[in-house]
């Protein structure tokens, strides 16, 4: 909680310089204003781009696809199996995982920053949250953060609509899973 309080006054202490700055300098310059949007957008395009180069390595890949094998929080047994003795009906959910982003990476393994950067944020965010298998590990984590969190404030202000609401939902579950797997690597994580 402290975490994300100084992260948030640090990003509205950012903002409220650089919309300043933009007040002195851009506004009212049409020339000045569109330079800024071509600007982030390619400091945008190169940081999604080196990100991998800079903080990737390769790691294990979780299977594409994950079937849940709990109902009603009964466990139903394994996946192609009757639930045995109980007649409980068991639905099993599936659900596509193949949200991982290779980079150079080889067939069975995946690129955590390559994830991070260059997949679309629907994808991010279910890697982040909804996968417990894959160890993205804390170097492309909080390299992905900062790297969000920076262009997260200097996009905001710029003359095109941009949001706050999903940039910010991926830097707090890049930093939530940071801490849960430094949380893990610890040994009390769930096995």
């Amino acid at each position: 909680g402290l975490a994300g309080g100084m992260v948030g006054a640090l990003f509205i202490r950012l903002n409220v310089r650089l919309s300043k700055w933009r007040r002195r300098v851009v506004l009212g310059r049409r020339g000045y204003r569109v330079a800024e949007v071509a600007l982030v957008a390619a400091l945008t395009a190169v940081t999604a781009c080196l990100l991998p180069r800079l903080a990737g390595s390769c790691r294990n890949a979780p299977p594409e696809w994950a079937c849940s094998a709990r109902q009603n929080d009964y466990y139903c047994g394994d996946y192609g199996h009757d639930a045995g003795a109980r007649n409980v009906t068991c639905a099993y959910e599936c659900w596509d995982r193949a949200v991982y982003g290779r980079g150079g990476c080889p067939r069975d393994e995946f690129d955590p920053a390559a994830t991070l950067s260059l997949r679309s944020s629907d994808d991010v965010i279910k890697a982040l949250f909804h996968d417990d298998d894959a160890v993205f590990g804390g170097t492309a984590l909080l390299s992905y953060a900062l790297a969000a969190f920076l262009l997260a404030a200097i996009t905001y202000g710029v003359a095109v609509p941009s949001g706050l609401f999903v940039p910010s939902i991926l830097i707090g579950a890049a930093l939530g899973r940071c801490a849960g797997e430094g949380y893990r690597a610890l040994g009390h994580g769930a096995t």
